[in-house]
């Protein structure tokens, strides 16, 4: 499954919060965090300004308050480690789950 790839980062968020669920190993390795630290997260926490204010827009821009989103693919941000450092990397999402419960798979590729 896409989640268990070892070789993206990979996070699961609440549609409406945009807090980090679940993370995969890849995004501790790749980011410098501990998946305990990425946990309640917001998404946009893990990219560098300005990037951070354009995933929050796309975050809501694509996420209703039902949780209903567009597919975004392959934008260029710049991701932000735990040190500091920033590098560019193409992310993607794509709505999952119940109305319920909305969830977004978010793809991290360096």
């Amino acid at each position: 499954s896409t989640a268990r790839n070892p070789n993206k980062a990979i996070v699961t968020i609440d549609a409406q919060t945009s807090r980090i669920l679940v993370a995969n190993e890849m995004t501790c390795e790749l980011l410098g965090y501990q998946r305990n630290e990425l946990v309640g997260m917001k998404v946009q926490n893990l990219f560098a300004e300005p990037y951070r204010a354009k995933q929050r827009a796309l975050v809501e821009q694509n996420i209703d308050s039902r949780g209903d989103t567009v597919l975004v693919s392959g934008k260029v941000m710049d991701a932000l480690t735990s040190y500091g450092v920033q590098f560019p990397v193409s992310v993607w999402m794509k709505k999952v789950g119940l109305a319920v419960e909305p969830r977004v798979i978010v793809v991290i590729e360096p």
